[in-house]
C-alpha cells in the first residue's frame, strides 16, 4: 500500500492560499444562510433529539442525567452552549454557525497542507459544503452542533495523524469522545495507518 502523504500545519497563509481561504469562508457563510434554520417549535419535531440537547444546555454547567441515551453522553456541544451568554436557542445558533465556518476553513487548510493545490482544496471543500446531508442538515438543524464538532475533530485527528502529532491526536480524541460516537472511528484508522507506515517496526 502507498504511504499516505505527510501533512504539516502551515505557519502562515500565502497570498494564493489566502485567496481561496477567503473564498471558502464566503461560500460557507452563504450556504449556511441558504440552508436556513429549523422551526424547532413545529410539532413535527416534537420527538427529535433537539429537545434533549436543549435540556442538556439548560442544565449546564451541570449535567442533565435524565436525558435519553445516547444523547446524555454527547456532552460537549450542549455543555458549551449552556456557557454562552445568550439564550439557549441563540447560543445553539451562534455555536453552530461558528463551528460550520471553522469546519470549512480547517478542512480547506488540511487539504492544502496535504500536497493539494489551493484551488483543488477549495473546490473539494466547497463540494463538501454543498452536501446537504453532511453539512446542510446540521447547519439547518442547528441543535445538531455535535455533528459539526465531531467532523472538526475527525479532520483535526486526520491532520495530527499524518503529521505524526500523537499528543494532539489524543487530546482531540478525548474531546471527540465527549462529543459523539463518530470521532471514535479514528481509533482503528490510526491503527491501520501505523501498520501501513510500519511505525511499529521503527
Amino acid at each position: 500500500m502507498n504511504q499516505l502523504p505527510t501533512s504539516t500545519i502551515p505557519h502562515n497563509l500565502s497570498g494564493h492560499r489566502l485567496k481561496f481561504f477567503v473564498l471558502v469562508g464566503i461560500v460557507a457563510g452563504l450556504m449556511m444562510y441558504v440552508y436556513g434554520t429549523i422551526n424547532y417549535q413545529n410539532v413535527e419535531y416534537a420527538q427529535w433529539d433537539l429537545h434533549d440537547y436543549r435540556a442538556m444546555a439548560q442544565a449546564s454547567p451541570g449535567l442533565a442525567e435524565s436525558v435519553r441515551q445516547p444523547f446524555v453522553f454527547r456532552i460537549l456541544g450542549p455543555y458549551a452552549v449552556g456557557l454562552l451568554p445568550f439564550s439557549i436557542d441563540n447560543s445553539f445558533l451562534v455555536l453552530s454557525i461558528s463551528s460550520g465556518l471553522m469546519l470549512s476553513l480547517i478542512f480547506y487548510l488540511y487539504l492544502s497542507a496535504s500536497a493539494f493545490e489551493p484551488s483543488i482544496s477549495a473546490l473539494a471543500t466547497i463540494l463538501f459544503i454543498l452536501n446537504k446531508y453532511f453539512f446542510g442538515f446540521p447547519a439547518w438543524n442547528f441543535f445538531q452542533v455535535n455533528d459539526i464538532l465531531s467532523q472538526i475533530e475527525i479532520v483535526l485527528m486526520m491532520w495530527a495523524m499524518t503529521s505524526q502529532k500523537w499528543l494532539l491526536f489524543g487530546i482531540v480524541l478525548f474531546f471527540g469522545s465527549l462529543t459523539k460516537e463518530t470521532p471514535l472511528i479514528m481509533i482503528p484508522v490510526a491503527f491501520i495507518y501505523l501498520v501501513d507506515t510500519h511505525t511499529f517496526e521503527k
